[in-house]
Protein backbone atom coordinates (compact mmCIF):
# COMPACT_ATOMS: atom_id res chain seq x y z
CA UNK A 1 0.00 0.00 0.00
CA UNK A 2 3.09 2.27 0.90
CA UNK A 3 4.73 2.03 -2.50
CA UNK A 4 1.47 2.48 -4.21
CA UNK A 5 0.56 5.91 -2.37
CA UNK A 6 4.77 6.79 -3.17
CA UNK A 7 3.81 5.89 -6.72
CA UNK A 8 1.12 7.94 -7.05
CA UNK A 9 2.92 10.95 -4.94
CA UNK A 10 5.45 11.00 -7.35
CA UNK A 11 3.03 11.15 -10.53
CA UNK A 12 1.00 13.34 -9.75
CA UNK A 13 4.30 15.77 -8.57
CA UNK A 14 6.12 15.21 -11.74
CA UNK A 15 3.53 15.31 -14.03
CA UNK A 16 1.20 17.60 -13.10
CA UNK A 17 2.62 20.03 -10.34
CA UNK A 18 5.67 21.89 -9.37
CA UNK A 19 4.78 22.61 -5.68
CA UNK A 20 5.68 25.53 -3.54
CA UNK A 21 5.89 24.94 0.15
CA UNK A 22 2.82 27.05 2.18
CA UNK A 23 1.45 27.87 -1.49
CA UNK A 24 -0.63 26.39 -4.28
CA UNK A 25 1.15 25.19 -6.65
CA UNK A 26 1.13 26.16 -10.30
CA UNK A 27 -0.51 23.70 -12.39
CA UNK A 28 1.53 22.93 -15.63
CA UNK A 29 -1.78 21.10 -17.27
CA UNK A 30 -2.43 20.81 -21.16
CA UNK A 31 -5.33 19.75 -22.86
CA UNK A 32 -5.05 16.20 -24.56
CA UNK A 33 -5.88 16.71 -28.43
CA UNK A 34 -8.06 13.92 -27.96
CA UNK A 35 -10.68 15.96 -25.86
CA UNK A 36 -11.43 18.19 -28.80
CA UNK A 37 -13.43 18.24 -32.35
CA UNK A 38 -12.21 19.54 -35.88
CA UNK A 39 -13.58 23.07 -35.91
CA UNK A 40 -13.74 22.56 -39.57
CA UNK A 41 -15.96 19.75 -38.95
CA UNK A 42 -18.37 21.68 -37.24
CA UNK A 43 -21.78 22.56 -39.62
CA UNK A 44 -24.84 23.47 -38.80
CA UNK A 45 -26.56 20.12 -39.33
CA UNK A 46 -23.25 18.47 -37.68
CA UNK A 47 -24.23 17.08 -33.63
CA UNK A 48 -22.43 14.85 -31.61
CA UNK A 49 -25.29 14.30 -29.55
CA UNK A 50 -27.70 12.29 -29.70
CA UNK A 51 -24.79 9.23 -29.40
CA UNK A 52 -25.26 6.73 -26.99
CA UNK A 53 -21.66 6.06 -25.79
CA UNK A 54 -21.92 9.85 -24.59
CA UNK A 55 -25.26 9.76 -22.80
CA UNK A 56 -26.65 8.65 -19.66
CA UNK A 57 -29.84 7.02 -18.99
CA UNK A 58 -32.32 7.46 -16.64
CA UNK A 59 -35.96 6.81 -15.65
CA UNK A 60 -37.44 9.46 -17.98
CA UNK A 61 -36.20 9.69 -21.95
CA UNK A 62 -38.04 12.29 -23.57
CA UNK A 63 -37.59 14.87 -26.62
CA UNK A 64 -38.13 18.70 -26.55
CA UNK A 65 -39.50 20.74 -29.02
CA UNK A 66 -36.22 20.83 -31.06
CA UNK A 67 -35.42 17.49 -30.92
CA UNK A 68 -33.15 17.43 -28.42
CA UNK A 69 -32.92 14.48 -25.76
CA UNK A 70 -33.82 14.83 -22.24
CA UNK A 71 -32.78 12.76 -19.24
CA UNK A 72 -34.18 12.49 -15.88
CA UNK A 73 -34.04 10.20 -13.35
CA UNK A 74 -34.13 9.82 -9.50
CA UNK A 75 -31.01 11.41 -8.26
CA UNK A 76 -32.83 14.78 -8.69
CA UNK A 77 -30.65 16.03 -11.78
CA UNK A 78 -31.59 16.54 -15.37
CA UNK A 79 -29.43 16.63 -18.28
CA UNK A 80 -30.43 18.16 -21.85
CA UNK A 81 -28.16 16.95 -24.85
CA UNK A 82 -28.20 19.53 -27.82
CA UNK A 83 -25.75 19.18 -31.09
CA UNK A 84 -23.07 20.04 -29.59
CA UNK A 85 -23.74 21.34 -25.85
CA UNK A 86 -25.33 19.59 -23.32
CA UNK A 87 -27.50 21.58 -20.08
CA UNK A 88 -27.15 20.27 -16.96
CA UNK A 89 -29.51 20.96 -14.22
CA UNK A 90 -29.19 20.26 -10.47
CA UNK A 91 -32.48 20.48 -8.73
CA UNK A 92 -31.16 20.13 -5.55
CA UNK A 93 -28.73 22.95 -5.63
CA UNK A 94 -30.88 24.98 -7.83
CA UNK A 95 -28.05 25.16 -10.45
CA UNK A 96 -27.55 25.53 -13.84
CA UNK A 97 -24.81 24.41 -16.24
CA UNK A 98 -23.75 24.22 -19.90
CA UNK A 99 -21.40 22.51 -21.19
CA UNK A 100 -20.02 22.60 -24.74
CA UNK A 101 -17.46 20.69 -26.41
CA UNK A 102 -13.92 21.42 -27.19
CA UNK A 103 -13.66 22.81 -30.33
CA UNK A 104 -17.10 23.85 -30.93
CA UNK A 105 -18.48 27.35 -30.51
CA UNK A 106 -19.59 27.98 -27.15
CA UNK A 107 -23.67 28.24 -27.21
CA UNK A 108 -25.15 31.65 -26.96
CA UNK A 109 -28.52 31.07 -26.33
CA UNK A 110 -29.05 29.18 -22.78
CA UNK A 111 -30.86 29.82 -19.76
CA UNK A 112 -30.00 33.38 -17.39
CA UNK A 113 -27.51 32.26 -14.63
CA UNK A 114 -26.07 29.45 -16.09
CA UNK A 115 -22.50 28.50 -15.75
CA UNK A 116 -20.54 27.52 -19.26
CA UNK A 117 -17.65 25.28 -19.58
CA UNK A 118 -15.49 24.09 -22.32
CA UNK A 119 -15.39 19.56 -21.81
CA UNK A 120 -14.42 18.01 -21.34
CA UNK A 121 -12.88 19.74 -18.15
CA UNK A 122 -8.97 19.31 -17.78
CA UNK A 123 -8.61 20.17 -14.24
CA UNK A 124 -10.44 20.34 -11.32
CA UNK A 125 -10.75 21.06 -7.65
CA UNK A 126 -12.79 18.81 -5.68
CA UNK A 127 -13.87 19.82 -2.32
CA UNK A 128 -16.24 17.09 -2.61
CA UNK A 129 -14.68 13.56 -1.90
CA UNK A 130 -17.78 11.92 -3.42
CA UNK A 131 -16.89 14.16 -6.73
CA UNK A 132 -13.29 12.97 -6.49
CA UNK A 133 -14.07 9.29 -5.98
CA UNK A 134 -16.85 9.36 -9.03
CA UNK A 135 -14.25 11.28 -11.30
CA UNK A 136 -11.35 8.39 -10.29
CA UNK A 137 -14.25 5.57 -10.92
CA UNK A 138 -15.76 6.83 -14.97
CA UNK A 139 -11.79 7.12 -15.62
CA UNK A 140 -10.81 10.80 -15.23
CA UNK A 141 -8.71 10.44 -12.25
CA UNK A 142 -5.80 12.26 -14.23
CA UNK A 143 -8.44 15.41 -14.58
CA UNK A 144 -8.34 15.73 -10.21
CA UNK A 145 -5.66 18.27 -9.29
CA UNK A 146 -6.53 19.10 -5.43
CA UNK A 147 -8.90 16.86 -3.02
CA UNK A 148 -10.40 16.94 0.15
CA UNK A 149 -7.71 15.82 3.39
CA UNK A 150 -10.83 13.65 3.87
CA UNK A 151 -10.60 11.47 0.33
CA UNK A 152 -10.39 7.95 1.01
CA UNK A 153 -8.52 6.93 -2.25
CA UNK A 154 -4.71 6.14 -1.39
CA UNK A 155 -3.92 7.46 -4.68
CA UNK A 156 -5.74 10.73 -4.00
CA UNK A 157 -4.42 10.76 -0.58
CA UNK A 158 -1.03 11.27 -1.40
CA UNK A 159 -2.40 14.18 -3.42
CA UNK A 160 -3.55 15.86 -0.32
CA UNK A 161 -0.61 14.66 2.00
CA UNK A 162 1.16 16.54 -0.78
CA UNK A 163 -0.41 20.00 0.22
CA UNK A 164 -2.81 19.74 -2.65
CA UNK A 165 -5.85 20.30 -0.44
CA UNK A 166 -9.04 21.74 -2.93
CA UNK A 167 -10.60 24.76 -1.14
CA UNK A 168 -14.49 25.48 -0.54
CA UNK A 169 -15.20 28.39 -2.84
CA UNK A 170 -18.36 29.19 -0.71
CA UNK A 171 -16.13 29.35 2.47
CA UNK A 172 -12.69 30.05 1.49
CA UNK A 173 -12.94 32.74 -0.60
CA UNK A 174 -8.99 33.92 -1.59
CA UNK A 175 -7.88 30.20 -1.70
CA UNK A 176 -10.59 29.80 -4.66
CA UNK A 177 -9.21 32.61 -6.17
CA UNK A 178 -5.79 31.75 -6.32
CA UNK A 179 -6.49 28.33 -7.92
CA UNK A 180 -9.01 29.98 -9.84
CA UNK A 181 -6.73 30.19 -13.25
CA UNK A 182 -5.29 26.55 -12.60
CA UNK A 183 -8.29 24.76 -12.67
CA UNK A 184 -11.83 24.57 -14.78
CA UNK A 185 -13.84 23.95 -12.02
CA UNK A 186 -14.51 23.37 -8.26
CA UNK A 187 -16.41 20.59 -6.96
CA UNK A 188 -18.10 20.64 -3.52
CA UNK A 189 -20.89 20.88 -2.06
CA UNK A 190 -22.45 24.11 -1.39
CA UNK A 191 -23.82 26.45 -4.04
CA UNK A 192 -21.77 29.32 -5.01
CA UNK A 193 -21.71 32.64 -6.64
CA UNK A 194 -18.15 31.45 -8.22
CA UNK A 195 -18.64 30.98 -11.66
CA UNK A 196 -16.35 28.28 -11.60
CA UNK A 197 -18.38 25.93 -8.77
CA UNK A 198 -20.32 22.99 -9.09
CA UNK A 199 -22.13 21.94 -6.65
CA UNK A 200 -22.07 18.35 -6.16
CA UNK A 201 -25.80 16.85 -4.17
CA UNK A 202 -25.28 13.01 -3.79
CA UNK A 203 -25.24 13.26 -0.44
CA UNK A 204 -29.17 14.89 -0.19
CA UNK A 205 -30.57 11.67 -1.74
CA UNK A 206 -32.32 9.50 1.04
CA UNK A 207 -31.32 5.94 -1.03
CA UNK A 208 -27.83 4.33 -1.44
CA UNK A 209 -28.54 3.77 -4.92
CA UNK A 210 -29.53 7.87 -5.75
CA UNK A 211 -26.57 8.68 -4.19
CA UNK A 212 -24.59 6.13 -6.45
CA UNK A 213 -26.46 7.18 -9.09
CA UNK A 214 -24.44 10.74 -9.03
CA UNK A 215 -21.39 8.87 -10.85
CA UNK A 216 -23.55 9.88 -14.14
CA UNK A 217 -24.02 13.51 -12.78
CA UNK A 218 -19.77 13.59 -12.44
CA UNK A 219 -19.10 12.12 -15.90
CA UNK A 220 -21.21 14.72 -17.97
CA UNK A 221 -18.90 17.01 -17.41
CA UNK A 222 -15.82 14.58 -18.85
CA UNK A 223 -17.76 12.73 -21.56
CA UNK A 224 -17.35 9.66 -19.55
CA UNK A 225 -21.15 8.73 -19.84
CA UNK A 226 -20.44 5.27 -21.36
CA UNK A 227 -18.00 4.31 -18.06
CA UNK A 228 -20.06 5.48 -16.02
CA UNK A 229 -23.42 4.27 -17.06
CA UNK A 230 -21.70 0.86 -17.57
CA UNK A 231 -20.05 1.11 -13.64
CA UNK A 232 -23.68 2.46 -12.49
CA UNK A 233 -25.40 -0.72 -13.79
CA UNK A 234 -22.68 -3.26 -12.59
CA UNK A 235 -23.27 -1.61 -8.58
CA UNK A 236 -27.51 -1.74 -8.93
CA UNK A 237 -27.11 -5.41 -10.27
CA UNK A 238 -24.43 -6.45 -7.28
CA UNK A 239 -26.01 -4.41 -4.58
CA UNK A 240 -29.98 -5.44 -5.56
CA UNK A 241 -28.90 -8.95 -5.57
CA UNK A 242 -27.06 -8.64 -1.95
CA UNK A 243 -30.26 -6.75 -0.94
CA UNK A 244 -32.35 -9.99 -2.39
CA UNK A 245 -30.48 -12.71 -0.43
CA UNK A 246 -29.72 -10.50 3.02
CA UNK A 247 -33.65 -10.03 3.20
CA UNK A 248 -34.23 -13.64 2.22
CA UNK A 249 -31.82 -14.83 5.12
CA UNK A 250 -33.49 -12.58 7.43
CA UNK A 251 -37.06 -14.18 6.77
CA UNK A 252 -35.52 -17.66 6.98
CA UNK A 253 -34.65 -17.20 10.09
CA UNK A 254 -37.04 -15.15 11.31
CA UNK A 255 -35.03 -12.05 13.13
CA UNK A 256 -33.76 -8.48 11.83
CA UNK A 257 -30.31 -8.19 13.85
CA UNK A 258 -30.88 -4.64 15.80
CA UNK A 259 -27.90 -1.98 14.17
CA UNK A 260 -26.66 0.90 15.37
CA UNK A 261 -24.70 3.43 13.83
CA UNK A 262 -23.30 5.80 16.77
CA UNK A 263 -20.12 8.36 16.50
CA UNK A 264 -18.66 10.50 19.18
CA UNK A 265 -19.94 14.14 18.89
CA UNK A 266 -18.55 17.24 19.25
CA UNK A 267 -19.85 17.80 22.64
CA UNK A 268 -18.69 15.18 25.09
CA UNK A 269 -21.45 12.97 24.01
CA UNK A 270 -22.40 9.79 21.75
CA UNK A 271 -24.50 10.09 18.71
CA UNK A 272 -26.86 7.91 17.34
CA UNK A 273 -27.59 8.57 13.44
CA UNK A 274 -30.24 7.80 11.77
CA UNK A 275 -31.00 9.58 8.22
CA UNK A 276 -32.65 7.57 5.95
CA UNK A 277 -29.86 6.57 3.67
CA UNK A 278 -28.30 4.87 6.25
CA UNK A 279 -31.44 3.11 7.31
CA UNK A 280 -31.82 1.91 3.99
CA UNK A 281 -28.40 0.17 4.23
CA UNK A 282 -29.25 -1.55 7.43
CA UNK A 283 -32.98 -2.05 6.14
CA UNK A 284 -31.61 -3.54 2.65
CA UNK A 285 -29.14 -5.50 4.52
CA UNK A 286 -32.16 -7.32 6.46
CA UNK A 287 -31.57 -5.61 9.72
CA UNK A 288 -33.58 -2.99 11.54
CA UNK A 289 -32.08 0.44 13.66
CA UNK A 290 -32.90 0.16 17.39
CA UNK A 291 -35.84 1.98 17.00
CA UNK A 292 -36.30 5.47 18.86
CA UNK A 293 -38.92 4.52 21.69
CA UNK A 294 -36.00 2.29 22.55
CA UNK A 295 -33.39 4.89 22.62
CA UNK A 296 -36.15 7.29 24.27
CA UNK A 297 -36.37 4.94 27.03
CA UNK A 298 -32.53 4.61 27.65
CA UNK A 299 -32.39 8.47 28.35
CA UNK A 300 -31.42 9.80 24.98
CA UNK A 301 -32.24 12.90 23.98
CA UNK A 302 -33.81 13.57 20.04
CA UNK A 303 -31.86 16.12 19.17
CA UNK A 304 -33.09 15.91 15.05
CA UNK A 305 -35.33 14.31 13.04
CA UNK A 306 -32.34 11.76 12.11
CA UNK A 307 -30.36 11.76 15.27
CA UNK A 308 -30.14 11.28 19.58
CA UNK A 309 -27.46 11.83 21.26
CA UNK A 310 -26.38 11.14 25.40
CA UNK A 311 -23.39 12.15 27.09
CA UNK A 312 -20.44 10.38 27.03
CA UNK A 313 -20.27 10.40 30.56
CA UNK A 314 -23.28 8.06 31.04
CA UNK A 315 -21.25 5.00 30.33
CA UNK A 316 -24.20 2.63 32.14
CA UNK A 317 -26.74 3.90 29.63
CA UNK A 318 -24.73 2.82 26.51
CA UNK A 319 -23.78 0.02 28.31
CA UNK A 320 -27.08 -0.74 28.79
CA UNK A 321 -27.59 0.19 25.06
CA UNK A 322 -25.05 -2.17 24.08
CA UNK A 323 -26.98 -4.96 24.72
CA UNK A 324 -29.39 -4.21 22.65
CA UNK A 325 -28.08 -4.39 19.37
CA UNK A 326 -26.29 -7.25 17.77
CA UNK A 327 -23.77 -4.66 15.75
CA UNK A 328 -22.80 -1.10 15.57
CA UNK A 329 -20.91 1.15 13.38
Amino acid sequence: MMARIALCAIFFALVLHSHQPGAYAQLQVNRNTDDCINPALTTDDWRIWPNSKYMITGTGFNRDSAGNIVITNRANFRVTYYKSYKIVENFSAKETYVLYQCGANPPTNYPAGAKLYQIPLTSISADDTSAAEFAKQCGAVDRVAYVSEFICSSCMQALAVCGYIAPDPSFDKQAAADLQSQVDAFFTFYPSDNPKSISMSAVTQDSPLSRAEWLKYVSVFFNKEWEAEALFRTIRTAYSDLKRAAQARSAAINRKPVVLWVYKGFDADFVVSKPPYKLAYVEDAGGQMLPDSKLQALGFVNNTANSWSIPQARTDVWKNTLKLVNLYF
